[in-house]
């Protein structure tokens, strides 16, 4: 019998694999994260307590929670198909506890994608052993029970209607704060990467529309520019520095900055030196009347007879130094108003944050 997928798979490529410079961990074959790491079977909070009478659905891969409220699908262990300490988990907002978050309010509800439920539990052990009981004659295991856990968790991405985000996962305020009551998309693992073939575009803000305008979840209006923050260390409170300032010892730096516009730091450099170069150009006018003057004085000479008098005056000292006095006089006062007055205009401009070409952002910010 002829394959009809024969000339497709002529095409397909063969033994693609990426190409690295580091060989794979070697520490990989054992210990904690390893092959030998146990895979114990433990009991999800939100999971009913199944009878074997009830229906494969409920009794199997999907399954719904005590309180009918959720939609459990995947477990722990790894005896059968999809029970690999994955999960998914439709159901209402719930970081912690059952009854966490706004898992009774309307308007909540929630998707959660979770791989490796406390595998940073007992210093990356994960979850313990099923314990041996003994009831009334028969042995009973009794699992360990694991509620959701931003914290222990190997990997997640949490989508909810309703959440306060930033609490749930723990991270420092910045400049907007923490974010209540709002529908919020949370991931988290190890390492995250977002990857785009053509590019990666983050933006903030609501769609480009023709007729009105995007409004938040809520139906609030938004923001023309809502704020990016590029927090490293989850950490953004202020610090106090030795000052580098002259007639200053300490200083308060933020952690979190707005970073520099490359557009705008150009634009202030071109004018920083427009500024430097037109003092120059004064400097050098009266740097040359002083070199003019200093040769004049070396070289005047004082004529005398055998009897004392007072020698004339030099005709070239008194010209040159009259016209060293008009220029220093010139030079001390008009450019040096007009410096002042250059360099006033540059730090209410650039330097200044409600400047007009201030070069730092307003919207964007990020650890320093």
């Amino acid at each position: 019998m002829n394959n009809p997928f024969k000339d497709l798979a002529k095409e397909l490529p063969k033994n693609r694999k990426p190409k690295t410079e580091q060989p794979d961990d070697p520490n990989f074959t054992s210990g904690i994260g390893g092959t030998n790491m146990p895979d114990h079977d433990f009991k999800y909070e939100a999971e009913a307590v199944l009878d074997s009478n009830q229906s494969d659905v409920n009794n199997g891969f999907a399954r719904a929670s005590k309180d009918k409220t959720q939609l459990i699908i995947g477990g722990s262990g790894g005896e059968k198909p999809g029970f690999y300490n994955t999960y998914v988990v439709l159901g209402k907002d719930t970081p912690s506890r059952i009854g966490t978050g706004y898992s009774r309010h309307p308007g909540s509800g929630m998707i959660d994608l979770v791989v490796g439920r406390v595998s940073s539990f007992r210093d990356g052990k994960g979850a313990p052993p099923p314990k041996s009981k003994s009831l009334g004659g028969q042995d009973t295991k009794k699992n360990f029970v694991a509620a959701n856990n931003m914290f222990d968790d190997a990997a997640r991405v949490y989508i909810s209607q309703r959440t306060d985000i930033d609490k749930n996962f723990g991270l420092a305020e910045g400049i907007q704060k923490a974010r209540y009551n709002v529908s919020g998309i949370g991931i988290k693992a190890d390492e995250v990467r977002v990857i785009g073939r053509t590019g990666v575009k983050i933006v903030t803000g609501g769609a480009l529309l023709d007729k009105s305008n995007e409004k938040t979840s809520k139906g609030d209006d938004i923001d023309p520019a809502p704020t990016i923050e590029l927090i490293a260390g989850n950490f953004t409170e202020t610090r106090t520095r030795l000052s580098p300032m002259p007639n200053q010892l300490f200083f308060e730096e933020r952690t979190l900055q707005p970073i520099v516009t490359a557009d705008r730091l150009e634009l202030a450099l071109k004018f920083q030196l427009q500024i430097l170069s037109s003092f120059m150009s004064s400097y050098s006018v009266f740097i040359r009347q002083q070199e003019l003057f200093n040769s004049a004085m070396m070289r005047h000479t004082h004529i005398s007879s055998p009897v004392p008098q007072v020698a004339l005056p030099s005709v070239d000292a008194i010209s040159t130094g009259l016209a060293t006095k008009v220029v220093k006089s010139f030079f001390s006062k008009v450019p040096t108003n007009s410096f002042d007055k250059d360099l006033l205009r540059y730090q209410m401009n650039f330097l200044e944050k409600n400047g007009k070409f201030y070069i730092g952002s307003t919207s964007v910010y990020a650890t320093i």
